[in-house]
Order: structure tokens, then sequence, then C-alpha cells
């Protein structure tokens, strides 16, 4: 990026947790250091990550619209909105009304957070998931995992690594929901992940990268951070989706080397220069 240009602005709708590396506390340094303005909406405030045994939560619900309404009076646009965890259809709603009352319409990537491992988080019900699948036909870009995808698309969690025709099933639905682009996150295949990337025209791409190690809270979130500052960016989905993958591989190798106290999330901060270096890189901003 010149120096002279302005860096793209980014809308950051999620949560703040303070102890464990995720959401919003992982979001706003990966932005920054790939170039991009990151402006928070928080949604609730966390002292930590729900792994832990305790945590407080302070919910910012009610404040959302009082939130957006305050943003409007700026008279600024925006290049881009991610939208992280949402934890009520209240949430969702209040998003939903910002985003279709905006005249000038940023491109919007949603990460629809609501569960792992084959199985929907505790809170997730039927009638949320009803709400999330309206939610995200607004999505330019989503990046579900395969829970999430088959949650999304009504698809039974497959008991075996998905085949690249079940990949394409699921994908098809979830672009006849209205989603434009899609990556399907963290597949698991063998010793590796893939990640299946496909658009609303029968596009297809996949990136691979070896199992690192053990899951860490925030990865996602660092994910999708990294693919929305680069897309603002002008590197395509597939470039994103490379380099957010690596950087996040790097961040466990690291990480085992240092403590094996998955809860802290990975320890990410000593490597964010390879961020500001991959952000050197000229593109077209969208």
């Amino acid at each position: 990026m010149k120096l002279n240009t302005l860096p793209p602005k980014l809308l950051i709708i999620n949560d703040i947790s303070g102890v464990g590396r995720c959401s919003m506390s992982v979001s706003l340094p990966v932005v920054s250091a790939c170039k991009v303005q990151g402006i928070p909406v928080p949604t609730s405030v966390f002292s930590n990550h729900t792994g832990f045994p305790t945590h407080l939560k302070i919910d910012l619900t009610g404040q959302l619209k009082d939130y957006f309404a305050a943003l409007n009076t700026l008279s600024m646009n925006w290049d881009g909105i991610y939208c992280g965890y949402l934890g009520a259809k209240e949430q969702l709603h209040a998003i939903s009304h910002y985003y279709d009352s905006l005249t000038e319409k940023p491109l919007f990537i949603i990460d629809p957070v609501m569960g792992d491992h084959g199985r929907a988080y505790q809170h997730i019900t039927p009638e949320f998931c009803n709400h999330m699948k309206d939610f995200v036909s607004r999505g330019d870009i989503i990046t579900p995992n395969l829970t999430e995808a088959c949650l999304l698309t009504d698809t039974p969690y497959p008991k075996h690594d998905c085949t690249d025709s079940e990949l394409s099933a699921i994908s098809k639905k979830l672009h006849a929901l209205g989603v434009k682009k899609c990556i399907i996150t963290g597949c698991p295949k063998g010793d590796t992940f893939l990640n299946y990337i496909s658009d609303s025209s029968g596009n297809v791409d996949t990136v691979s990268t070896k199992k690192a190690g053990p899951g860490y809270p925030g990865t996602g979130d660092i994910f999708v951070s990294i693919v929305s500052a680069l897309t603002l960016r002008g590197f395509s989905l597939q470039e994103c989706t490379t380099q957010a993958a690596h950087f996040i591989a790097s961040c466990i190798s690291y990480s085992q080397s240092l403590s094996d106290d998955t809860l802290q999330g990975v320890i990410f901060e000593p490597l964010l220069s390879d961020l500001v270096t991959l952000s050197s890189q000229e593109r077209e901003s969208k």
C-alpha cells in the first residue's frame, strides 16, 4: 500500500474478550497489521472467553441500535463490514436493520459462529439457526466451518472426511440462501485441513494446510480478520485464504514451542511482522 493513500475502513462487529486472545482482541491488531483501519462495534464484553471455568459477561445488545445511530451521524462510509460471533437473534436483527439502511453497501463478511466438531453450541437453537440463514443471505463472503455449513443447510454432519462432491453440494445450498462467496473452513482431510472456496457462479478453489497441532480459541477470528482485511486490499479470496491459513499454522507451531496452555489462544504478537510484510505488496483496493 502506498503511504499517501488512506487505509480501507473495516467495521468490526464482535464481542470483546479480555483474557484468551479471541474476538475483537485479536481482530484489531491483525487488521491493523494488514494495513486496514479497524473500527470496533462491540456486541458484548467478556472478562475472558467462555472456555475458562468462569467469566463475566456484559451484554451490549440493548446499546447496538443507539451505537449504529451514532455512527450514522458521522456521515462516513465503510469499505467493509466484518461480523463475528453473535449471541442473540436481537443482535442479528439490529445489524440487519443497520446494513439494510445503508445507501452505499460495503463488502459484508459474515462468520456465522454457531458450533464446531459436529455440534452446535449450547445456546444455538433451531430458531436462532433460521434467523442466521436469513442474516447470511446478505453476505458477500461467509466463512462457516464445516459444522456451521451443515447447520445452515440442514445437512447431517459427516462421520468421515468430506469428499469434494459433498462439499460442492453443501456450498451450492449455501449459495442458494443468497450468499455470493463462501469459504467452508477447516474441513479435515487426512493430515490436512481443507478450506473450500466457492462462488455463486460455480467457481471453486481449495487451500490445504497440514495440521499444525491442537485447536486454539480465537484462530477463527484471526482467519476471518485476515481474509476481510486483505480482501479490502484487493487480494483474491484464494490469496487471502492461503495467507490466513499459513499464518495460523505458524502461530500454532510457535505457541506450542513456548507453552502447552491452549486456553490463552495462539501467541501471535511476535509474528505480526509477517502480516505487515505481506501487506506491503501492492494491490488495487476494491
